[in-house]
């Protein structure tokens, strides 16, 4: 079994949350970061290579080996200590809450979609500590459709099924899914996703430029910006030294017109991936992408 099937069983999921529900911060917080340092070591396993792949890229390939080892370590403890806070407070949703700070730009957001309710598009990169975040957001009032990505091994199930509470609705991506995000905006309701985790199956027409590089990522967000008329607007969630979270909202991305529908996609799509690249870049040990966007990357990346 690889090393991500085995995070991604239920078992496994479950044994994270039962340990990480009794254990007190301060033997959870430095086990969680000690647990990442041990996944970071097994360099050959799918996961690690593939976290060296993206930071190799995300460092525009200049980047020694012992400093790229360092950056994935620090991917890897970035989502231990995620992990662990998610598990934590899974049941407290005051401490949750407590968790993510919203500025004024983000409060004002939140307002305007209140405000508006002619559809909401937010978009988010993977970064550690998404759950949180995302459940902050609900129990700040603001109910979302959360597209996922389809669930496989029994463990992500279960996580959806941590997900899901009052004002949240979990939706694994399919045309059903996508069907009910246009009926949820349609409503004036908000729909987030996030689109930085590589599609199974290339679909060649559409493989907009990330990092500078062509990945074949989703697109369908720009599809239902375009459809409805709307704006795209990326937000995100970056851990503080104190362990807490900042939550940060871009700008409206609106949508530009071409007469070709692929390059109208793809260059919609690129700009909107320009922003949530630019946030990356800003918190690169926070970046908790476990799949190679770039596969290409894995035989070009140092030893």
């Amino acid at each position: 079994m690889k090393l991500i099937d085995a995070f991604n069983t239920r078992l496994a999921v479950g044994l994270g949350l039962a340990a990480s529900s009794v254990i007190p911060p301060w033997i959870g917080y430095p086990m969680a970061r000690r647990l990442g340092h041990l996944v970071a070591a097994r360099r050959q396993s799918s996961i690690v290579m593939a976290v060296r792949a993206n930071q190799w890229i995300l460092h525009d390939g200049n980047i020694s080996a012992p400093d790229l080892d360092l950056a994935v370590q620090r991917v890897f403890q970035s989502i231990g200590f995620s992990l662990y806070v998610f598990f934590h407070l899974h049941d407290r949703p005051d401490a949750m809450h407590r968790m993510v700070e919203f500025d004024a730009t983000f409060e004002a957001e939140f307002e305007r979609a209140k405000r508006e309710k002619r559809g909401t598009i937010w978009v988010a990169p993977h970064t550690a500590g998404f759950d949180i975040f995302g459940r902050a957001i609900v129990l700040h009032g603001m109910p979302m459709q959360f597209i996922t990505y389809p669930p496989t091994p029994g463990g992500y199930r279960w996580q959806n099924q941590l997900r899901e509470l009052p004002g949240a609705r979990i939706t694994p991506m399919s045309m059903g899914a996508f069907r009910e995000a246009s009926q949820t905006l349609s409503a004036g309701g908000t729909v987030i996703t996030c689109v930085d985790r590589p599609l199974p199956t290339p679909v060649a027409k559409y493989t907009p430029r990330f990092f500078g590089r062509a990945a074949v990522l989703p697109v369908f967000h720009v599809r239902l910006a375009i459809n409805h008329d709307l704006p795209i607007t990326v937000i995100g969630g970056r851990r503080r030294e104190d362990g807490r979270w900042d939550a940060w909202v871009s700008d409206p991305i609106r949508m530009e017109r071409r007469p070709d529908r692929v390059e109208e996609t793809v260059a919609n799509a690129e700009r909107v991936l320009t922003v949530m690249g630019d946030a990356i870049r800003a918190a690169s040990d926070q970046w908790a992408m476990l799949y190679p966007v770039w596969p290409e990357a894995l035989a070009t990346m140092p030893e």
